[in-house]
């Protein structure tokens, strides 16, 4: 051993005649992925604990699973909702008043609320909006037929050159459309949307990153640039369509995806 006499003088493990490396290898590994595992518990509930989503009992995480135990809003006067609710109390060790903090927290979330059946709305875009945007996007990305030039872009081809300016008139023209449709608030939201989608970003954070992406824009003053930087990118669908399901609009969510 790297210290064969502990701080005492004495030797050892001296009432140890035999160490078996296998075994303590293998002791080893197991330690080495339950401490891995406890790292990035910790490191999710330090970004949970920002959220401010979660009670003294209940961790973030907890708090949904009690959200998909929990009846529909609607049927809370119902002997089902006392049904969830003794189950909610047993499983996570909780009383009465601590279960209605939990609630309160719940209802206040919005993807939390959503498992309760209630949607929230966006703080700036309405849904006819965020449908025109993508129905824009779409013009610029049609869905993709066959399997296209398998080498690529041929720059020997006069007949490329056309199409591309043709695709940059198109791009252009649609961007403006987007400009004139949305107001600064409006495509700051949908930056901020796209992005907390993308990025797997909690929900409790929308007004924080909305506030900052509408600064940014505001001192950067060219809306179209912002508009066609979200509109080039090819993964804009799916990350809108993720965004507004964390926000909390899970119908909203299906229409776009549906486009």
């Amino acid at each position: 051993m790297r210290y064969h006499e502990n701080q005492d003088g004495q030797r050892s493990l001296a009432d140890k005649p035999l160490a078996n490396l296998l075994v303590i290898r293998a002791s080893l590994d197991k330690l080495a992925d339950l401490l891995k595992r406890l790292k990035f518990r910790i490191f999710d509930l330090a970004y949970e604990r920002q959220t401010g989503s979660y009670t003294r009992e209940c961790s973030r995480r907890d708090l949904f699973e009690i959200a998909k135990m929990l009846p529909q809003i609607g049927q809370w006067n119902s002997e089902q909702f006392d049904v969830a609710k003794r189950a909610v109390c047993e499983q996570f060790g909780i009383g009465s008043r601590k279960f209605s903090d939990a609630v309160n927290v719940i209802k206040a979330n919005r993807e939390m609320k959503v498992l309760l059946g209630e949607e929230t709305a966006l703080s700036h875009l309405s849904d006819d909006n965020v449908l025109f945007v993508v129905e824009q996007w779409r013009q610029r990305h049609p869905r993709r037929e066959g399997s296209g030039n398998p080498l690529g872009f041929d720059y020997f081809d006069p007949e490329r050159f056309a199409e591309m300016a043709e695709k940059s008139r198109i791009a252009a023209a649609l961007n403006q459309n987007v400009v004139e449709k949305l107001s600064s608030e409006e495509i700051a939201d949908l930056q901020t949307i796209y992005y907390m989608g993308r990025d797997k970003v909690f929900a409790e954070h929308y007004q924080a990153v909305l506030a900052r992406t509408a600064e940014t824009q505001c001192r950067a003053g060219n809306p179209i640039l912002t508009v066609n930087h979200l509109m080039e990118k090819t993964n804009f669908l799916t990350s809108l369509t993720s965004g507004v399901r964390r926000l909390g609009r899970p119908s909203l969510a299906e229409r776009v995806s549906a486009l």
